[in-house]
C-alpha cells in the first residue's frame, strides 16, 4: 500500500514538470 502511494506521488511530481514544457511545445 505504502509503495502505491509512493508512486502516485512521483507520478505527480513528473506531471508537474513536464506540464510546463508540454505548454511549451504546443504553442
Amino acid at each position: 500500500m505504502m509503495s502505491l502511494i509512493y508512486t502516485f506521488i512521483e507520478a505527480i511530481g513528473q506531471g508537474v514538470i513536464q506540464k510546463p514544457f508540454y505548454h511549451d511545445t504546443a504553442e
